[in-house]
């Protein structure tokens, strides 16, 4: 009789990346990044305010969405002050030699400074990572997986380019940054037309043909992503979260939230609260 529970897939993996430690900074606006000479990888990925870094000599300025890759073996050290609204995640990695010859297509290409498209996919990466690095001696290769995936969200960044703002329509544009700025307060198709003096149907239209989803999607999308960050970053209840990012029914939070995050914001939050956060 054949035993089933025997019968088992193997794949291999490629052991390329050797991953180390990760973390989640927030600055006070004291002192500045130091200088120093490490000898793994590190990305760093600003969600919020701006680091000015330099590298070998060379300066670089990463802003919001940005993540910079620092080189092993090459000195680095911040040339401004942390400024007080900064925040970023940090993560270091190794890499070793395999000996195999890859094609062309099988190789990550990570640009130094890159501009993330999907900056809330990259969080989720990142939480995923930090909470889950304490049992990362049993799981390493699910830390490994995670880089991957990581690298390929920054390779994205270098490699697809993003819809030029000068080629989208100006009301489908003027809608997008309302949306940006104005997310807490009571938006719709309609009122936003109003604010730009056009039609809601035509602003409906060119909004989609620009940015691909209904305006209304990117209304709940950009609550959901404040949603995230302030469910991660803070204490505040359910409730509160809710009423800031924009919704006045928590219960309309929680099902928007469910529909395109595929948890609740309760099991969101319980499924990151191992983050390890430093400061200067």
């Amino acid at each position: 009789m054949n035993n089933i529970d025997n019968c088992v897939t193997k794949i291999g993996f490629i052991d390329e990346i050797i991953p180390y430690n990760s973390g989640f900074f927030v600055s006070r606006g004291l002192n500045c990044h130091p200088q120093r000479i490490i000898t793994s990888y590190e990305i760093i990925f600003v969600v919020q305010g701006q680091l000015d870094i330099e590298e070998n000599g060379i300066a670089y300025t990463v802003l919001e969405n940005q993540v910079l890759v620092l080189t092993p073996g090459v000195m680095h050290r911040g040339t401004k002050t942390y400024p007080k609204d900064l925040k970023y995640y940090w993560l270091h990695f190794s890499t070793t030699y395999t000996g195999i010859n890859y094609r062309n297509d099988q190789m990550f290409k990570l640009s130094k400074v890159s501009t993330i498209l999907r900056p809330s996919r990259l969080v989720q990466l990142f939480n995923w990572y930090i909470s889950d690095q304490e049992n990362f001696s049993q799981l390493d290769k699910t830390a490994k997986l995670i880089i991957y995936l990581i690298f390929s969200e920054i390779e994205q960044a270098s490699t697809i380019k993003s819809v030029e703002m000068s080629a989208i329509n100006y009301h489908a544009r003027k809608a997008y940054e309302i949306i940006q700025t104005e997310y807490c307060k009571d938006l719709s198709t309609k009122n936003i037309a109003e604010q730009l003096h056009c039609n809601s149907d035509y602003l409906g239209r060119v909004f989609k043909k620009a940015y691909g989803i209904p305006l209304t999607k990117q209304i709940h999308l950009t609550r959901i992503k404040k949603g995230k960050q302030l469910l991660v970053e803070n204490s505040m209840n359910i409730s509160e979260i809710a009423f800031k990012v924009g919704f006045r029914n928590v219960g309309h939070f929680r099902a928007v939230f469910k529909r395109n995050v595929g948890v609740t914001p309760t099991a969101f939050r319980y499924s990151y609260n191992k983050i390890h956060i430093n400061t200067e």
